[in-house]
């Protein structure tokens, strides 16, 4: 089984006047999730001896399952003021 989750968030915020009167101020904003999982499953019944759990030991084979999924989120904020 795998489940790797990945997450980086990041900000920018920028201020400047103008004519010592005017002032502009931003914020901008990223943000970047994903997830990876995998799963791989494989069984067997009817042991010989208790305590044996040896796959090659089993006598009836289930059926084997897996399971892969992704996720991504990206997102992206950002505000802004002037002041005149």
């Amino acid at each position: 089984m795998t489940d790797v989750m990945y997450t980086s968030t990041n900000t920018l915020n920028y201020s400047i006047q103008f004519a010592k009167v005017h002032n502009l101020n931003a914020m901008v904003g990223f943000e970047y999730w994903q997830s990876d999982y995998e799963r791989v499953e494989a069984g067997v019944t009817s042991f010989p001896l208790n305590g044996m759990h040896e796959l090659s030991s089993g006598a009836s084979a289930l059926s084997p399952q897996s399971k892969t999924t992704k996720e991504t989120l990206i997102s992206l904020s950002g505000t802004y003021r002037i002041y005149l």
